[in-house]
């Protein structure tokens, strides 16, 4: 799978060399970047949101790093689609594959 039209790749935190997954989309955003307090949600929340308030159906959510800020990412894009694109590392194959995830599946 190739770039869908103009994604843009939205990576939970910075710290891996990132340039095979240029593939799947024209510009890399870093949600965070160094050392991150997942201690003080509140602010990791409205630092998140602010980051993400451009994100497009079409973009790509790439998980890397500390699971508490992916999980955050991935439930303020909840609150605004229904699905969400999504970039993990297959570390087998030492490639990023595209998944979608849907928030009706994850309903209990």
């Amino acid at each position: 799978m190739e770039k869908k039209n103009n994604s843009i790749i939205y990576i939970t935190q910075d710290g891996h060399n990132y340039d095979n997954v240029k593939r799947f989309g024209i510009e890399l955003i870093f949600l965070t970047e160094g050392l991150t307090n997942i201690f003080r949600t509140n602010d990791l929340i409205n630092h998140l949101k602010l980051k993400l308030r451009n994100f497009k159906q079409s973009d790509y959510l790439l998980f890397s790093g500390n699971s508490v800020i992916s999980s955050l990412c991935l439930s303020i894009l909840f609150t605004k689609f229904k699905t969400v694109d999504i970039l993990i590392f297959n570390s087998h194959d030492k490639k990023y594959c595209p998944r979608q995830i849907d928030l009706g599946n994850l309903t209990i």
